[in-house]
């Protein structure tokens, strides 16, 4: 039998690549990601479990439009998620070790994946576009009441 070969990532002059929708790095001892994953911009999963990762280019995560899926579980030194995490909007399932995290904390990531993101745009504007539109289909969220002008802010 032949092997298929996959096709070389096509990536633009700037560096910006368009194939690549996962991404699996779980369980390499790593200790950082690269600045240059917000230049996948097609990648929509990224498991990143089982290493050791103490922070992670937040800006570049959330710039990715496509990402619905990110695998941050058994790095047993990530204590913090970055505000800048918020941007990604289609973000649907996000794994942390709630016990381990000081920012959002164990109750908030013990709420999932919505409450971790409610958590990380709360009180910044810029970063509220992760609610754009349940909030323009009525949906009534009591921590964006209590500080964030989000909903002024979209209409």
């Amino acid at each position: 039998m032949g092997s298929t070969q996959q096709p070389m990532p096509t990536c633009t002059k700037e560096g910006f690549c368009f194939i690549m929708q996962v991404l699996h790095v779980h369980r390499n001892k790593l200790k950082k990601l690269p600045d240059s994953l917000g230049k996948l911009g097609r990648l929509q999963t990224l498991d990143a479990s089982g290493n050791a990762l103490k922070d992670l280019p937040w800006s570049s995560l959330g710039g990715l439009p496509r990402l619905r899926a990110l695998d941050l579980s058994g790095n047993p030194k990530l204590r913090r998620l970055g505000r800048d995490l918020a941007r990604a909007r289609g973000l649907e399932r996000l794994s942390v070790d709630a016990g381990a995290m000081q920012h959002p904390d164990k109750g908030v990531c013990q709420g999932g994946t919505e409450a971790i993101m409610r958590f990380l745009c709360k009180g910044e504007e810029v970063f509220c576009f992760v609610l754009r539109e349940a909030l323009k289909s009525g949906y009534k969220d009591p921590l964006l009441a209590s500080g964030s002008n989000c909903t002024n802010f979209f209409y």
